[in-house]
């Protein structure tokens, strides 16, 4: 997708991704509608890098091509999971950082995730959004989903 990458998370991403987890408009729109505590997040994400049926991707800007291979990488702008890897139906789902929310960046990330689930052979590609998530609900509709 233009102007955006995602590469797999990693235990770098540890304080990125439970800042995300316990921002207060991303424990509103969660299926969990609590902060999680450290360990109990740290457990998570040691579980989802070793889960073959999950893969967790950091969203960011693109930059100069082979900064990768350096081992160079832009502030992460968001986050997305899917989950159901090597079945039919995969799950999305997905969080923009909050510094980057209101930019465009929630649609770009889904029709990205969506795409990386038909890659790894979802004949469906589910999102599960919280009906009081009008935005996520907005979003997610004009990217097709019903």
């Amino acid at each position: 997708m233009e102007g955006l990458t995602a590469c797999p998370a990693t235990w770098a991403d540890l304080d990125f991704l439970f800042r995300l987890r316990n921002d207060p408009e991303t424990v509103a729109s969660s299926r969990i509608q609590r902060p999680v505590k450290r360990a109990e997040h740290d457990t998570w994400l040691a579980q989802s890098l070793i889960d073959p049926t999950r893969q967790l991707m950091i969203v960011v800007p693109e930059t100069i091509p082979g900064d990768f291979k350096l081992g160079i990488r832009a502030s992460p702008v968001g986050v997305y999971r899917l989950d159901g890897i090597g079945g039919e139906c995969i799950e999305v789902s997905l969080t923009v950082a909050p510094e980057c929310r209101g930019r465009g960046y929630m649609h770009r990330i889904v029709r990205f995730a969506s795409e990386h689930a038909v890659r790894e052979g979802a004949q469906v590609v589910r999102a599960v959004v919280r009906g009081e998530n009008s935005a996520s609900l907005v979003v997610f509709l004009k990217a097709g989903f019903s």
